[in-house]
């Protein structure tokens, strides 16, 4: 649902665009939603339409409210180049490939470099980043090394599959001897074992079926931030058919197993063991110990990397963040810019804040930050006294973040030297700063 602008006007900023779960919970599902208006960080906007049901974010799938960018002359000044906040999505043109338009960005990067020189470092680009890579790119080479593990536990099953199916042949050895007397063809044979096997893979793949179905429920209760759209990866068409393809592979390939050991065997030489259980089959057994060893071979891979994974992951948990994450509770504030439309305001209702949460039971100290550790920040260059940039070459520049005075006692974060801030920190008093010991 959306109503177009009128003709020969443009998008107002005034003006939002709803997610389906926002409508249904806050209108009703309300057919008569669009014309209507809801409080924005204390402002009227009017809604002009509703999302369709089930669409998520590119990039977040918690945005509930879509509006107009609106750029203030300010943001649009010549002045303003670098300031870099936005993402870009676009549509490539049918016939534009991936690598024509990843030049064409980037030669665009090197002509606004070119039109505003000293802005950007010698090494600043633009790329394009597929959105598949931008759904599941960080998240890659785990899933790949998720695959090869899975891989070689589907080795295993087929290989003890084998080693049964070799077993139950070898007692069988005298009925497809009989059976090849009485004028049984090897097509014949080859029909009766490889439907055995199939049916043992087709129940394999029923069950892995049963695992995906649920293993996606789990995950998405999980909601992993590294992973979008989680809620909407789907078991579909592609999914069945690779899983069938999968199956009957496996099915036909170590089904034949079996059948090649027996029809290598000697009819007559079976034939005359009459009422014996049969001689040992020195074959079979060679055969099972090649799948033996090969599937301890597999298990020691596995093992191994497992336990380095293990060990990684064990030494990731001793790296020192710098802080302590123990018993730390973190929650998000946006303040509303109609209701705190300064700084001396925002300041003001932090001021009031801090305190109350701080004397809370159980709670021993409280801090404000613009951002948390181990999160993106604002960045911003600075100059460093006595140091002279050498023409056309960009100054330094680095993240910062705006925190409370209690912030570091709240993370525990330690000082190595000098004094933290204080409550006479604050404006109109002289600009203290502290640095990382990487900027020292």
């Amino acid at each position: 649902t959306l109503r177009p602008p009128a003709p020969g006007t443009t998008a107002r900023g005034d003006e939002v665009v709803l997610a389906w779960g926002t409508w249904q919970r806050l209108f009703g599902g309300d057919p008569g939603v669009v014309g209507r208006t809801v409080q924005l960080n204390g402002e009227a906007y009017e809604v002009v339409g509703v999302m369709p049901r089930g669409f998520r974010d590119l990039f977040d799938s918690g945005i509930e409210v879509w509006s107009p960018i609106v750029f203030t002359p300010e943001q649009l000044a010549d002045d303003a180049h670098g300031s870099e906040y936005l993402t870009l999505t676009a549509r490539l043109r049918p016939g534009v490939t991936e690598e024509a338009a990843g030049r064409a960005l980037a030669a665009w990067a090197e002509r606004i470099k070119r039109d505003v020189p000293g802005t950007y470092p010698d090494d600043w680009t633009v790329r394009l980043r597929t959105l598949a890579d931008q759904a599941s790119g960080s998240i890659r080479p785990a899933l790949l090394v998720l695959l090869g593990a899975v891989g070689f536990v589907l080795l295993f099953a087929c290989g003890n599959v084998a080693n049964l199916l070799l077993v139950r042949a070898a007692s069988r050895r005298k009925e497809v001897a009989v059976r090849s007397a009485l004028g049984a063809r090897g097509g014949d044979l080859a029909r009766q074992f490889l439907a055995e096997s199939l049916v043992l893979s087709a129940m394999g793949a029923l069950l892995g079926l049963g695992l995906a179905f649920g293993g996606l429920e789990l995950l998405a209760a999980l909601k992993p931030e590294n992973l979008l759209w989680v809620e909407t990866i789907p078991i579909d068409t592609s999914v069945l058919a690779f899983t069938v393809a999968l199956a009957l592979l496996t099915g036909l390939g170590f089904g034949m197993v079996p059948l090649m050991q027996l029809r290598s065997a000697d009819v007559q030489s079976t034939l005359r063991e009459g009422g014996r259980s049969g001689g040992p089959d020195r074959r079979g057994t060679a055969t099972r110990r090649v799948l033996v060893v090969a599937q301890v071979a597999l298990s020691l891979v596995l093992l191994t990397g497992a336990g380095l994974l293990i060990r990684s992951f064990a030494r990731l948990q001793q790296v020192d963040p710098g802080f302590d994450p123990s018993g730390v509770v973190t929650m998000h504030i946006a303040l509303p810019e109609a209701k705190y439309p300064s700084d001396t305001a925002q300041v003001a209702f932090f001021d009031a804040l801090l305190p109350r949460v701080a004397a809370l039971p159980g709670v021993e100290a409280a801090g404000a930050a613009s951002s948390m550790p181990l999160q993106g920040g604002w960045s911003t260059s600075f100059d460093v006294e006595g140091l002279v940039e050498p023409e056309g070459e960009t100054g330094p520049y680095g993240n910062f973040r705006v925190v409370s005075p209690d912030f570091l006692r709240t993370l525990r974060i330690p000082l190595l030297r000098g004094r933290g801030f204080t409550d006479a920190d604050r404006m109109g008093a002289p600009r203290v700063a502290l640095v990382d010991e990487l900027m020292a």
